[in-house]
């Protein structure tokens, strides 16, 4: 029942907070998202790629944010956010006198009443950890994206002068670590440059006197980004993790799963690896697109042979349509496609996304184009997230109404109009 109530609470709560938590918080908000954190990001490194510049950014990582966050500063926020009266004593009373014990191995220590720290895999637990750190943003003089306790800061980079204002930010995140009772982990956060250059300016970070570690690519969120935004380490991992949990799911075959079985686990375990977060890498370039396909093209090629084909002779294309499985390039352009629509229909709940899309003026009657999209001098920049949704919407606007159609049909639609189909 404690769970029940927690939930209900949350429910309500969160309403009364969505125009309080900061617009750079995407962690556990509705109509933000892990996507929406990186295609913010990434459109600000490509802006600045687009002028030569790079963009320095640090991901800042806090030790044991769960179990640091003091109770009197959270209901000092929780009361200054406007919580007050019998709620905030309910939050009082949720945050105190609870008993925990440690166990390790088959050793159990006794109860103790911890005073700070909130309860991990709770209902409320995220949410509070959120409101937490919702003042962070004020403090800080440099952009920066936040994840629930994940934060990056960064700053486009022309001067040294650029450097040292991004090594003032994370002084005053220092500063407002120690005000709050927080620690920042010197060992687990990395500064990172993305560039494009010969010779990017590269200066050290310090917390604590203590040099920051430097690294050429980083896990943001679940997506390997390289300096230059390559995709090609992210496509290395990915298509490592999909073949492994591929080699499970063929192995299953071998004990009588039903050719529809191997579809379902096929759908759930392998696919999903390869398609997280494609809105922010989806490939153009030939060789990378054959390589995400092929583990789609062997697994449909080992389904050919229980179907008694031989492997060279399998029917790939009319079995993908037969088992519903609509090519990955294919399927991208569509997730492409559904971005954008709620973007357009605020079903997603980013001002930074919004203002990238721009609807085409015409001015004739023959253009049938929606959208405006600029000129782009270099190759990366007309493929970038953004740029290149905007093509596929204009590619498909004949077909597709984004503003009419609803969000459980459009896509429906979208898939049709991706795949040719009237």
């Amino acid at each position: 029942m404690g769970k029940v109530f927690e939930s209900l609470v949350l429910d309500i709560i969160q309403l009364a907070f969505k125009h309080i938590l900061d617009e750079e918080q995407h962690g556990f908000i509705s109509g933000r998202s892990t996507v929406t954190n990186l295609l913010c990001f990434q459109n600000h490194v490509l802006d600045a790629f687009s002028r030569s510049n790079q963009v320095d950014a640090i991901y800042v990582d806090f030790s044991k944010a769960f179990d640091r966050i003091s109770h009197s500063h959270l209901r000092a926020k929780l009361g200054a956010y406007g919580i007050n009266g019998p709620l905030l004593h309910w939050f009082h009373s949720y945050l105190t006198d609870r008993q925990q014990t440690v166990k390790f191995a088959t050793k159990k220590s006794k109860p103790f009443v911890p005073t700070s720290g909130v309860p991990q895999g709770s209902h409320l637990g995220l949410f509070l950890l959120t409101v937490f750190i919702n003042d962070v943003v004020q403090c800080l003089n440099s952009r920066c994206l936040l994840f629930a306790d994940d934060i990056k800061l960064y700053c486009e980079i022309n001067t040294a002068a650029d450097c040292m204002a991004l090594q003032a930010a994370l002084d005053q995140l220092i500063l407002w670590c120690y005000q709050n009772e927080m620690a920042i982990n010197p060992a687990k956060t990395r500064a990172i440059t993305f560039h494009r250059k010969l010779n990017p300016i590269c200066e050290d970070y310090l917390v604590d006197d203590l040099p920051l570690e430097r690294c050429s690519s980083i896990k943001d969120l679940g997506v390997i980004l390289e300096a230059s935004l390559d995709p090609a380490l992210h496509i290395n991992s990915i298509c490592s993790r999909a073949s492994r949990s591929l080699g499970f799911v063929l192995r299953m075959g071998r004990c009588g799963f039903e050719n529809s079985t191997l579809v379902t686990l096929y759908k759930t375990l392998v696919r999903p690896i390869m398609e997280y977060a494609s809105v922010v890498w989806s490939l153009h370039q030939v060789g990378q697109i054959g390589r995400v396909q092929s583990l789609q093209r062997r697994f449909i090629r080992i389904l050919g042979l229980r179907l008694g084909y031989t492997y060279t002779e399998v029917p790939v294309s009319a079995l993908e349509n037969i088992l519903d499985l609509l090519p990955l390039d294919g399927r991208r352009k569509v997730m492409d496609l559904v971005m954008l629509y709620k973007i357009l229909n605020s079903r997603i709940d980013c001002p930074s996304l919004l203002h990238c899309v721009n609807i085409r003026v015409p001015t004739g009657t023959r253009t049938q184009q929606l959208f405006e999209r600029g000129n782009h001098s270099r190759n990366y920049l007309y493929h970038s997230p953004i740029s290149r949704m905007l093509r596929w919407g204009n590619e498909v606007c004949p077909c597709v109404d984004f503003f009419g159609d609803g969000v459980g049909a459009f896509p429906h639609v979208a898939v049709s109009a991706a795949s040719g189909e009237d």
